[in-house]
C-alpha cells in the first residue's frame, strides 16, 4: 500500500476493500478514530493530549524485548541499569544476586536484583537478555514487574506495574505529526525504543522517559520493532514506498537493508535469536511470514484466512506464534511456529481493535491492548481475561519488563 500521509485518523478509507472498510467503519465511528490509521497514517495537525499517572517505583533488572530472559527483581531504586537499592550484592550481567534473596545493592551492574526481589538458586543466571529467549533455570520469577506500552491518541510513552497499578507518564511528543507506533525494551542498556511512523525515526529514551533522542532517522514509515540483545541489533520493519525490514545497531548505526522484496505493507515483527529467524506480519498480503535473521528465506507460513494482521509476538518455549488482526473479524490469534493448527483466542466483542500483543513466557500469561482504551490480560488461550488499565487513548504497542 502506498502511505498517505495525509490521511486522518478520525475518518474511514472508502479505498479499503468492502468487507473491511464496512466492519471498520461502523467501529471506528462508535470509537470516534479510524483503525484504518495503521495502514495509512494519522492527520498532521492532531492537538496533543497528555496523560496523567501516579509515579511507580523504578525497578531494576535485565531483560530483553520480546520474550526476554528474565531477571529476578523486584522493587528498589531508580530504573537504570545498576543503580539504588540496598541489602545485599547484585550478581553481574545477568546474573541473579547470590542466595536466593538479594537487593540491588551498590554498584551493581545491568540485570541486578531489585530490592527485595527473589532470585534463584546461588549462582543461578537468568536468561541470556534477548528477543526471543526464554528464561533461563534456576530463577524464580514469576513474571514481569513493569508494563510499558504507547497511546496513539496522545502520543505518549508509558508505564505501570504488570498488574496495571501506578500508571506514570514516561515521554509526551509535542510534534503535531508524531504517530508512535511500537515499542521495544533494552533493561540491560537501560533503554527504551519506539517508532514514529509519521516522522520516520525510531527514538530512544532512559527507562524513565529521560533524554529522547532519534536513534535511527531518514526512514520512511517505521512502524514494527524488535531488539536482539545477544548481537546488539535493532530490527526496523518500514511500510513505506519501498516496504522492508532494516537492522541497524542498539544506537541506530549501521543501518542496513535485510528485505527489501516480496512485502507489501509489514507491520509488527518478532525475533527468534536462538532460532536465527524472524516472523512477521504484512497486513495487505494478509500473511504471517517467516525469515532468517539476516532476511534471507522470507516464506509465507500459509496461515488461512489473515485478516489484516497488526503486532506478532513469539512464545518459544510454548513453540506458538501470537498475533493480532483488525479482521473483520478483530481477533487475536496463535498458531505454531510453523503456521499449522490456527486457533483464535480473543474475538470480538471480546476485543474491538486489537493493536499489540505480548507474551509474558515466564507467568505464561497473555498481554494484548485494544485501541478503544484497554490493556487486558489472559491466560495464554485467552481465557480468564482481566482489564489492567482502561480509559486510556487508543493504546498501540507494548512491552513488558522483567
Amino acid at each position: 500500500m502506498m502511505p498517505d500521509g495525509n490521511m486522518r485518523r478520525f475518518r474511514c478509507e472508502s479505498s479499503r476493500v468492502a468487507w473491511f472498510s464496512a466492519a471498520l467503519l461502523l467501529a471506528a465511528c462508535s470509537l470516534g478514530y479510524d483503525p484504518d490509521e495503521l495502514t495509512s497514517g494519522p492527520p498532521p495537525n492532531t492537538p496533543q493530549a497528555g496523560a496523567s499517572g501516579a509515579a511507580g517505583g523504578g525497578r531494576a533488572g535485565a531483560a530483553g524485548s520480546s520474550a526476554s530472559g528474565a531477571a529476578g527483581g523486584g522493587r528498589g531504586g531508580a530504573s537504570a541499569a545498576g543503580k539504588a537499592g540496598e541489602g545485599g550484592e547484585a550478581g553481574e550481567g545477568t546474573s541473579a544476586g547470590k542466595g536466593g534473596t538479594s537487593g540491588a545493592g551498590k554498584g551493581g551492574s545491568a540485570g541486578s536484583a531489585g530490592n527485595g526481589g527473589t532470585s534463584g538458586a546461588s549462582g543461578a543466571t537468568a536468561g541470556t537478555a534477548g528477543s526471543g529467549q526464554s528464561a533461563g533455570t534456576g530463577g524464580t520469577s514469576a513474571g514481569p514487574t513493569e508494563l510499558y506500552w504507547l497511546e496513539e491518541g496522545s502520543d505518549t510513552v508509558n508505564r505501570a506495574n504488570a498488574d496495571g497499578s501506578s500508571p506514570e507518564l514516561l515521554v509526551s511528543i509535542t510534534s503535531l505529526d508524531s504517530y508512535l507506533r511500537s515499542i521495544a525494551i533494552d533493561t540491560v542498556h537501560g533503554k527504551l525504543y519506539f517508532s514514529d511512523d509519521q516522522r520516520g525515526r525510531v527514538e530512544w529514551s532512559d527507562l524513565d522517559g529521560d533524554n529522547v533522542t532519534t536513534c535511527v532517522g531518514s526512514l520512511d514509515h517505521p512502524v514494527g520493532i524488535d531488539l536482539d540483545l545477544t548481537n546488539g541489533k535493532l530490527y526496523i520493519v518500514d511500510r513505506g514506498t519501498v516496504p522492508a525490514v532494516y537492522r541497524a545497531n542498539l544506537d541506530g548505526s549501521g543501518l542496513e537493508p535485510l528485505i527489501t522484496d516480496g512485502l507489501d505493507h509489514p507491520y509488527g515483527i518478532a525475533l527468534d535469536v536462538p532460532g536465527n529467524r524472524m516472523f512477521l506480519v504484512d497486513n495487505d498480503l494478509n500473511q504471517v511470514l517467516r525469515a532468517d535473521l539476516d532476511g534471507g528465506n522470507l516464506v509465507d507460513l500459509g496461515v488461512p484466512d489473515v485478516g489484516t494482521p497488526i503486532q506478532i509476538a513469539l512464545d518459544p518455549d510454548g513453540g506458538k506464534l501470537y498475533w493480532s488482526e483488525l479482521g473483520p473479524p478483530a481477533r487475536i490469534r496463535r498458531a505454531n511456529v510453523d503456521g499449522s493448527s490456527p486457533e483464535d483466542l480473543v474475538v470480538e466483542p471480546d476485543v474491538d481493535t486489537p493493536l499489540g500483543v505480548k507474551v509474558d513466557v515466564v507467568g505464561r500469561k497473555l498481554y494484548f491492548a485494544d485501541g478503544a482504551g484497554t490493556i487486558s490480560r489472559s491466560d495464554l488461550d485467552g481465557s480468564n481475561r482481566v482489564p489492567l488499565l482502561t480509559d486510556l487513548d487508543g493504546p498501540v504497542g507494548l512491552v513488558l519488563r522483567y
